[in-house]
């Protein structure tokens, strides 16, 4: 929970900030909210980590740089 806490507020001090996208984050865990809050204010968010086969995006506004997984079975 202090994991999401601290995202969160990190995330609120980049808004202020007047970010123009949002680059991660390093944990799956909180990529989730990440994408959530990236969508909700239409910044783009590249992420670069590996994600099943199956496994949908969570917003438009998000791209996965990471190869897919199905590439790793071919």
């Amino acid at each position: 929970m202090v994991e999401f806490i601290a995202v969160l507020t990190l995330i609120c001090e980049l808004l202020a900030d007047g970010v123009a996208a949002i680059f991660g984050p390093k944990f799956a865990q909180t990529r989730d909210i990440v994408s959530s809050i990236a969508s909700r204010f239409n910044i783009p968010h590249i992420e670069f980590s590996f994600r099943e086969i199956g496994e949908n995006d969570t917003s438009a506004n998000s791209i996965n740089i990471y190869p897919s997984s199905k590439m790793y079975g071919k």
